[in-house]
């Protein structure tokens, strides 16, 4: 990695937390617009959905799975 690199990685640490989330946000936006992330990521939906039709996961709520996630990104 470049230097460059380590001292955006310093400065997004030292972020508030409101701003390292809308700095998530918007890093999650950019690399969605990326076409061979998009396919990736189908590809990877398509997987798990036939494992689903097939019974190998279940399914999980919505909510259920937010706030799973939630607990695991901003732990304190």
């Amino acid at each position: 990695m470049s230097h460059n690199f380590e001292e955006v990685l310093s400065e997004a640490l030292a972020l508030d937390h409101e701003s390292k989330v809308h700095l998530a946000e918007q890093i999650a936006i950019d690399l969605a617009n990326n076409d061979e992330h998009l396919t990736a990521w189908v590809e990877e939906s398509n997987r798990r959905f036939e494992a689903y039709k097939r019974g190998e996961i279940k399914s999980v709520d919505a909510s259920e799975a937010v706030a799973g996630i939630r607990a695991r990104l901003f732990k304190p």
